[in-house]
């Protein structure tokens, strides 16, 4: 599936629209995406692997917890300037923001 975050769309659909001078329009989108972030620490990471590059990630097997399979490590950190780290704000009060796109087995 593919998941998007913010996730403000609901039954509107996909449009989403704030005031770059007013931040209690984005506040929200900004919360938003922290939490979701919060599963891509290091530390919520460290029982994933370290998957190489360019290299397809094949499991014949359920070795992960619970008979799953592993997953690769992603820290927030990869997002690079859309991680909140050097920008808690994500891009939003300078009318560039940050929208996250997830693909899981895609």
């Amino acid at each position: 599936g593919v998941t998007l975050r913010p996730d403000v769309y609901g039954a509107r659909g996909l449009q989403i629209y704030y005031n770059v001078s007013d931040n209690k329009t984005w506040e929200g989108l900004v919360t938003t995406l922290h939490t979701f972030l919060t599963a891509y620490t290091p530390a919520a990471q460290h029982l994933n692997i370290s998957c190489t590059n360019n290299t397809y990630f094949i499991q014949d097997t359920f070795d992960g917890p619970n008979k799953t399979k592993l997953s690769c490590k992603f820290t927030s950190d990869m997002l690079q300037n859309c991680s909140g780290i050097t920008d808690p704000t994500f891009g939003f009060p300078e009318g560039k923001p940050c929208f996250i796109i997830k693909m899981n087995r895609v």
